[in-house]
């Protein structure tokens, strides 16, 4: 393993495996010696700890639920945390088929010490909320949209099929509510019309979710910044802001995209590169919102290039669709659209977009024009 000069300055480093209930924290401390001194710590002392934490202290931890408050409580007393993303921890475990807490907080602080461990940026007390409401919204609409498929296999073992969509499903509500009547015992009338109120319940609380998100994101000038962005909204400005902030835990667009499995996935061996589909790693929430970004672009490109008011990505859209499915297309406009809004969070300055210049870009095809 290659040490970093990350503990430079600092008397004890910790390496903290944090749960509910108890926290192991592996101890390296200079003055004294001690090399990886396992310590398990029940939550009221844990807590004392990171209030009694001094200045020469260096804390590991992964990434994960509660991080961000202990990251905040042991910054307020003058501690200095990093967070490392869980997945890089695995390959610091001495036997993976072996699981236990101390073995955890070893790791963690070996994988701290490495020169080629990339931390993860916290996130402030409004990211938090944020990102919380975000949750919310995505089990929200996994829950409709379950609901709604429910719904529709049962009813088609009465013969009542519904139509395809969500507008048009929940404009034949009423309507199917009317059919059951007729159709089904009334028991079992009974328990259909507990899944539409269900079914509304969850619609009226996905509306109040967005709206709740947009009226935090209003206060977030990083949000509007975001949101200059051709094709990006309120709630995928608002989202990624919650993810990754100002951006300046990467040092390329094109890290950001890998984070978020939106570049070819890669398997080069005896000098040969192949690529093939996306990654798809990290969050499955950013990559759909982008995605559906990326869509809403393509929807409107050719109608904004025939009014005049075309930009950069849907020029770049339409050429793209010219000689490439549509699927693959709208992907690669995602994967410019994050490293453009990597780039204006970063410089913290708006979009700007670009007249065609006939000289340097090549012409639209009429086969682009008619996708």
């Amino acid at each position: 393993m290659i040490i970093s000069d990350i503990s430079e300055g600092f008397d004890v480093i910790i390496g903290v495996d944090t749960s509910k209930n108890s926290f192991y924290c592996c101890t390296i401390t200079k003055v004294k010696g001690d090399q990886g001194k396992i310590k398990k710590l029940s939550r009221s002392k844990f807590e004392r700890m990171a209030a009694e934490t001094g200045s020469k202290t260096l804390i590991f931890m992964e990434a994960c639920s509660g991080s961000n408050h202990w990251y905040r409580a042991f910054t307020a007393a003058g501690a200095t945390v990093k967070l490392i993303a869980p997945q890089h921890v695995k390959k610091y475990l001495p036997n993976r088929r072996v699981k236990n807490d101390a073995n955890d907080a070893r790791a963690i602080l070996e994988c701290g010490l490495s020169a080629t461990t990339h931390f993860v940026k916290p996130k402030t007390q409004d990211q938090q909320d944020l990102a919380i409401l975000h949750t919310l919204r995505r089990t929200t609409i996994s829950d409709r949209v379950g609901l709604s498929n429910r719904i529709r296999g049962l009813l088609t073992e009465y013969n009542v099929i519904c139509a395809r969509g969500r507008a048009a499903f929940e404009n034949e509500l009423p309507e199917l509510m009317e059919k059951c009547e007729s159709l089904c015992n009334q028991t079992v009338v009974k328990h259909l019309k507990s899944l539409f109120a269900e079914y509304y319940r969850l619609r009226d609380k996905e509306k109040e979710l967005d709206e709740d998100i947009r009226r935090l994101a209003q206060k977030d000038p990083l949000v509007d910044i975001a949101m200059s962005c051709h094709g990006v909204g309120e709630v995928t400005a608002s989202a990624l802001v919650a993810e990754i902030g100002d951006a300046s835990a990467f040092t390329r667009g094109k890290e950001l995209a890998a984070n978020y499995g939106l570049v070819p996935s890669q398997h080069s061996t005896g000098g040969r590169e192949r690529t093939g589909s996306i990654t798809k790693t990290g969050s499955v929430y950013i990559r759909s919102l982008m995605v559906q970004c990326a869509n809403s672009i393509a929807l409107y490109a050719k109608k904004r290039l025939d009014e005049g008011k075309d930009d950069q990505f849907d020029r770049y859209i339409l050429r793209l669709m010219s000689r490439m499915s549509r699927a693959k297309a709208i992907v690669a406009l995602a994967n410019k659209l994050l490293r453009t809004l990597w780039a204006m969070l970063r410089s913290r300055k708006k979009f700007e977009p670009k007249s065609a210049d006939p000289e340097k870009e090549s012409p639209i095809s009429d086969a682009a024009c008619l996708l």
